[in-house]
């Protein structure tokens, strides 16, 4: 161990009492958390042993809930953290049987430079256990005072409720029910959370789970969930488009959890869609940041007992504020007098609105269509189309905008 030419300090500030946590484990916890006596969040490490002592000794440093959401979504690393604390690093050392500590405040001269964490240090990988309880914490400024502003509480019970239901849009079709309820208020900063429950349709009372498919049901949308808060806002400002977007990864998931079912599956450009929505409500929600309070926390699971999932900041709200402009006009299209190869199979002949499958780069893709004029459509080749269910070829101007399609067909 390095020495330390300083007496112990008398505190217990650093030191965990409650909600421990290892992030990094390895026949001992390497990188952990938990809060002290006053609640306040500790992030700690072992730093060195002493065989001969038999004493192990730890780096603690105090954290503002912001830093510690910040490192574990690895949005800053260890070393930065502990380059934030420079004159607040606490060394404290243990006995094998942690029967007593010793606690020394230092500064970061005080400490050899090779115990310094390296220049990658971010947080590792924590799986998060699925959950059907999703929790909005607001951060900051009013949000301190247990307070907030009917107009952002009305923003948050409409726009984060839309984000969890399109996400329960992939899970019809399964024999299961889901309701979203929203539960009552905590205050610390202030605290909105919601629950979603899932029923069996035929037998409601019934908790059990055979085939294991509400616990699927459960993962996908913790999958879901956390691709929203995670990567949706990173993806869109990247590339500027709906139809760019990787969602490779929420298809995989819900192909492998729900392979052995007949499936009603929701296209990828309705999921697109879905999420372009998503992002919308985010940059709804986000509009309140930094006038009254600083940043929103999203969590899964209890809370308390929780490390977030995703975060809305200040980065956020000013990355979507500028994509979302960009992504509403770049994404209208017009192909004008073009011949186009459709199959109808819904037709009103009285609106003359319908839906179809349009042949394009070798797809069929549902798009919406209007047939102009006001001659009768029976005994045409659009009826012939919808009664045989055959593809023919039409002229008239194709509209795409975010992933949808509409076709204004030329009557012939």
């Amino acid at each position: 161990m390095f020495k330390i030419e300083k007496e112990p300090t008398k505190t217990s500030l650093p030191i965990i009492k409650s909600n421990y946590k290892s992030l990094l484990y390895d026949e001992g916890s390497i990188l952990f958390s938990g809060r002290n006596y006053l609640g306040t969040r500790i992030l700690g490490s072992i730093a060195d042993e002493d065989y001969e002592l038999r004493k192990l000794r730890y780096f603690h440093i105090l954290l503002s809930e912001s830093d510690y959401t910040k490192f574990i979504l690895k949005k800053t690393t260890y070393r930065e953290l502990i380059l934030q604390n420079a004159n607040d690093i606490f060394v404290v050392d243990y006995p094998y049987d942690k029967s007593s500590y010793e606690i020394f405040r230092l500064n970061l001269n005080q400490i050899p430079n090779e115990y310094i964490p390296l220049e990658k240090s971010f947080c590792p990988d924590i799986p998060q256990k699925p959950s059907i309880q999703y929790s909005l914490r607001m951060i900051g400024k009013l949000a301190n005072d247990h307070l907030i502003e009917i107009t952002d509480l009305l923003k948050f019970d409409q726009n984060f409720p839309t984000i969890i239901r399109n996400g329960m849009k992939f899970l019809n079709g399964f024999g299961n029910t889901l309701t979203l309820y929203s539960q009552p208020r905590v205050a610390g900063s202030f605290i909105l959370n919601y629950l979603i429950k899932i029923d069996d349709e035929k037998n409601p009372s019934c908790e059990s789970d055979f085939f294991g498919t509400k616990q699927n049901i459960i993962r996908f949308l913790s999958t879901y969930m956390e691709y929203n808060f995670t990567k949706l806002c990173t993806e869109l400002v990247r590339k500027r488009s709906i139809a760019d977007l990787d969602v490779d990864s929420l298809m995989n998931e819900y192909n492998h959890l729900f392979s052995d079912f007949k499936k009603d599956t929701t296209s990828i450009e309705k999921l697109k869609n879905d999420l372009y929505e998503n992002a919308k409500c985010i940059d709804a929600i986000s509009t309140s940041i930094g006038t009254n309070f600083d940043q929103i926390e999203i969590y899964s699971g209890e809370i308390e007992n929780a490390d977030p999932i995703g975060i809305i900041d200040i980065t956020n709200k000013s990355n979507l504020s500028i994509a979302i402009p960009e992504i509403e006009s770049s994404d209208i299209k017009t192909y004008e007098a073009n011949e186009f190869s459709i199959r109808i199979y819904q037709l009103n002949t009285d609106s003359r609105n319908g839906k179809a499958l349009l042949k394009l780069n070798d797809e069929d893709q549902k798009i919406g269509f209007n047939i102009s004029g006001k001659e009768k459509l029976s005994e045409t080749k659009y009826s012939e189309s919808l009664y045989f269910s055959q593809f023919i070829t039409i002229k008239g101007t194709l509209k795409s905008q975010n992933g949808s399609y509409n076709l204004l067909i030329d009557f012939e």
